[in-house]
């Protein structure tokens, strides 16, 4: 059997299938202290993905709710593509600017692709094709707590 492009047998490689199929996301309005916070649940759950600097719960307030609905059409390209951004190897970073001034990076952490976003006051995003997924799904959602608690 042949391998995948992330090193895994093609059939066995959740990456290349999706495997976030028969995943629910929601959300949950909470404030920290006293700045409005919006979490994100799987299947009503907190959940993170393994990567550097993760945190157990994805979690965000209107700042990073701002960088990441600014950055959704480059979300979307990274979770369709399934974290292969099209004219990008693995071993490449791009770094594209957003209308806020954020830059975007694409980084991979022992074989599994991630994005990095950093706006001009050096807030870090970092994120997978999970939370991608759960980003393009609920991004009505995201920007109806910017617009209201910004």
């Amino acid at each position: 059997m042949s391998n995948c492009k992330h090193g895994l047998e093609q059939n066995s490689c959740a990456y290349c299938k999706d495997m976030f199929d028969g995943m629910e996301f929601t959300h949950v309005f909470s404030s920290y202290k006293g700045n409005p916070i919006m979490e994100i649940l799987k299947n009503d759950e907190p959940f993170w993905e393994d990567l550097p600097g993760a945190k157990k719960n994805f979690r965000f307030g209107t700042k990073k709710a701002h960088i990441l609905l600014d950055c959704i059409p480059i979300i979307q390209e990274f979770y369709h593509s399934k974290g292969v951004i099209p004219n990008i190897t693995d071993s490449q970073i791009t770094v594209r600017n957003s209308m806020i001034g954020c830059k975007v990076s694409r980084l991979v952490w022992y074989g599994h692709p991630y994005l990095r976003i950093v706006d001009n006051n050096m807030n870090v995003i970092n994120f997978g094709l999970l939370k991608s997924k759960s980003i393009i799904e609920l991004k009505h959602m995201i920007k109806h707590f910017f617009d209201n608690y910004s």
